[in-house]
């Protein structure tokens, strides 16, 4: 079984091969629209200003649709249900607030300690390195991101009772 072609980045502008001067993007634009090619990625930097781009478009779009709201913001009129409190009473929240706190750093001290914690370094070290030992770098990535947008949701969800009204 052949090898995949594996193209990374270029160093320059230009590649010379053979005497002729080829430029990258002519090189980065065939394997697209090659119908052999299943899938082409955008990795490193590339990868990084695309997903701004995006963001930055989806924003625009949130923020200047009436049905979200606009610029100020969706209005929320209900709580979070916490069994048995009050999270408009400040002590109350600060307790539930705490509480979850607690549970989040032991939870990511936890995580941290055995072979998984060092995977996610050891990975961005290497990618090479931890695909030979058979741990693949994307589902390490993956993971770890899964449980970065965990937290920050449950930090979301509770900045949200924040601007809830008593009245």
């Amino acid at each position: 079984m052949a090898a995949a072609p594996h193209f990374a980045a270029r160093n320059d502008d230009m590649i010379v091969s053979s005497g002729y001067n080829i430029a990258g993007p002519k090189v980065e634009a065939v394997p697209p629209g090659h119908p052999a090619v299943i899938e082409c990625g955008v990795t490193g930097v590339y990868f990084i200003m695309i997903t701004l781009a995006f963001g930055l478009m989806l924003f625009q779009f949130a923020i200047s649709w009436p049905a979200c709201g606009s610029e100020d913001g969706l209005a929320i009129h209900l709580l979070n249900g916490f069994p048995g409190l009050n999270t408009l009473d400040p002590i109350q929240f600060l307790a539930v607030t705490y509480a979850l706190l607690l549970i989040v750093l032991l939870l990511v001290h936890r995580l941290t300690r055995p072979a998984f914690g060092l995977a996610p370094g050891s990975a961005r070290q290497n990618e090479e390195r931890v695909e030979v030992i058979s741990q693949g770098h994307n589902r390490l990535y993956l993971t770890a991101f899964t449980i970065s947008d965990a937290i920050t949701g449950l930090a979301g969800a509770l900045f949200a009772d924040l601007g809830v009204d008593s009245g």
